[in-house]
């Protein structure tokens, strides 16, 4: 793993049939899955030259593999529906981040990305996404709730912290039943 002191870590993305090998600097990424393996990556930050930019990014929305200096032996890989977007900061230097499906506000699948792993924004996010009954003295019971229950897991990165939510309204309200059942939460 790569010195966690410095702030910057390098992003690669290699094609041997186009002879297409690419690199940026990267100072966020949040991924989804174990570093030894294989990672969905729900945000990636980058910056270098224009070219290499919107190649790596366009890989990931593309759901093709690139590889970071900090997690060497993981396949990093997007989504399709991922968005990239981008911004010239001088004529040869590009910014640009991808965003995975799951943190989209559209995002219809069953799980959801939280920007931030905190319990006030997973309830926000929750209850922005999905219609239940829930209250905000409720929030650190309802986190710890997720988190029991394994339908919160933490993501892992450097330059942002987020979590991943896999839950449905249902599963919400029985949690919630229990929760008043057992007497921990109160109307």
């Amino acid at each position: 793993m790569a010195n966690v002191d410095r702030p910057y870590f390098t992003v690669y993305y290699h094609d041997s049939e186009r002879r297409l090998n690419v690199s940026a600097m990267g100072d966020k990424i949040l991924i989804d899955g174990d570093p030894q393996y294989g990672c969905s990556v729900v945000l990636l930050s980058v910056l270098g030259p224009h070219s290499a930019v919107r190649g790596i990014l366009a890989a990931l929305a593309t759901h093709m593999d690139v590889r970071c200096d900090l997690y060497r032996s993981a396949r990093l890989y997007g989504s399709d529906g991922g968005r990239i977007v981008t911004h010239a900061l001088t004529k040869e230097t590009t910014h640009g981040f991808y965003l995975a499906p799951e943190l989209l506000v559209g995002n219809v699948s069953g799980r959801i990305a939280v920007l931030d792993d905190t319990p006030k924004k997973v309830f926000e996010r929750l209850t922005h996404r999905f219609a239940v009954t829930v209250v905000p003295e409720w929030t650190d019971w309802l986190y710890q709730a997720l988190k029991q229950s394994q339908e919160l897991t933490p993501l892992t990165g450097r330059g942002a912290t987020g979590c991943m939510i896999s839950t449905s309204e249902e599963s919400i309200d029985a949690l919630v039943s229990r929760g008043v059942t057992e007497g921990r939460i109160r109307f």
